[in-house]
């Protein structure tokens, strides 16, 4: 959880004064050193000898022992040139060990300055690691910010492309609709002149039907003038009338029948509008629907993460990170709530490895209690059990 992690800022040095105060004391030191040796020890000065004298012994008996004294003093002679050249030794070996001893000191200063040098060394290495990791860091994370920066772009134009989408095919269902409508419109303006035109050419014949029978009335009483001349012509002409009268009457039947299946297309049709009109009014209900879903759906998610983030900023304000030696800890804790977010109990899920880590982590969310949860109930349940992930940032 990011809200759970911190970063600490790494305390910056001067490495400038870091070389030139060590180096001060090195040289002071080695000015001391060769003073001393300067002053107090010159290898070419010899010794200077002792001021002994010899041991002269008189044992005088009488005057015939003089060689006797001579031999001592000659003995005390070379006992003295002996402890000179003792005493020279002594000193040459005392000087060299000095010596040796000034060098081994050099030679272990020199050492321990190679070592602080190295130390030095290593220090500005690891700190110039810390600067380039922190920087490649901070390169990732912006190229990360612009990468979901161009994914919400694309997101948008997508929907705004599936918009455009939707708006056009709604517009070319209007215009199919508008389309069938003028058509039907048209087809039935045609069925009712068509019928008109039957009714009109029936009138006509109604009319001409009349003309006839009055003509033959006329020529009835004509023909009982001429009853026998005009037998023959009655009968025909009664023949004819009666062939004429079926095919009217075939024309009738054509017409009813004509007329009769113009009513059913235009039923057929009707129904067709109708069943169309609400399979639209359908879809148009369910794309409502659906739309009303997608918008509850967002608002919920924008409030799951709402709560996240305000779980995570009241643990955070009451979370008191122990001293640490190692970096990168992370623990994570299995949390329970109450439907009022008060938290009924604390367990680490996954221990960092450092106790007293893992108990400031469930210290800090005990204190927490209780956490901010979500208006909704049906949210308020998803955060009754979750888990909880700590990591400082550093």
């Amino acid at each position: 959880m990011n809200s759970n992690n911190f970063r600490l800022k790494p305390v910056k040095k001067n490495s400038r004064s870091l070389f030139i105060i060590p180096i001060i004391i090195t040289i002071f030191l080695h000015i001391f050193l060769f003073g001393l040796l300067i002053l107090g020890f010159n290898p070419q000065e010899k010794p200077p000898k002792p001021e002994l004298k010899p041991e002269i012994l008189q044992i005088i008996i009488n005057e015939t022992e003089e060689p006797k004294i001579i031999q001592a003093s000659m003995q005390n002679s070379e006992q003295v040139d002996a402890n000179i050249k003792r005493i020279q030794q002594q000193r040459e070996a005392k000087r060299v060990a000095e010596q040796k001893k000034i060098q081994q000191a050099l030679a272990a200063e020199r050492k321990k300055e190679q070592l602080r040098l190295k130390k030095i060394a290593d220090e500005k290495k690891r700190i110039a690691r810390k600067q380039w990791l922190k920087k490649v860091a901070e390169e990732n994370r912006i190229k990360a910010v612009k990468a979901a920066e161009r994914k919400k772009e694309q997101q948008r134009l997508q929907k705004q492309a599936a918009e455009k989408k939707r708006i056009a095919r709604e517009k070319w269902l209007e215009k199919v609709a508008e389309e069938n409508r003028i058509k039907t419109a048209k087809k039935k303006a045609k069925a009712d002149k068509l019928k008109k035109a039957e009714a009109k050419k029936k009138a006509k014949a109604d009319k001409l039907k009349k003309a006839e029978a009055k003509k033959k009335a006329k020529a009835d009483k004509l023909k009982k003038a001429e009853a026998k001349k005009k037998a023959d012509a009655e009968k025909r002409k009664k023949a004819e009338a009666k062939k004429k009268a079926e095919t009217e009457k075939r024309k009738k039947a054509e017409a009813k029948k004509k007329a009769k299946a113009e009513a059913e297309k235009r039923k057929k049709a009707e129904a067709k509008k109708k069943a169309e009109a609400d399979k639209l009014k359908k879809a148009e209900a369910k794309k409502k629907a659906e739309a009303d879903k997608r918008q509850q759906d967002a608002q919920d998610k924008r409030d799951v993460q709402r709560a996240i983030k305000a779980i995570g900023a009241k643990i955070e304000r009451n979370w008191t990170i122990p001293p640490l030696k190692e970096r990168g800890l992370k623990c994570i804790l299995l949390v329970k709530l109450q439907a009022n977010g008060k938290v009924v109990s604390v367990k680490t899920a996954k221990s960092s490895g450092n106790v007293s880590f893992d108990r400031s982590a469930e210290m800090a969310t005990r204190k927490a209690s209780p956490l901010p949860l979500p208006k909704k109930t049906e949210l308020k349940a998803k955060f009754r059990t979750f888990k909880l992930k700590f990591k400082p940032r550093y």
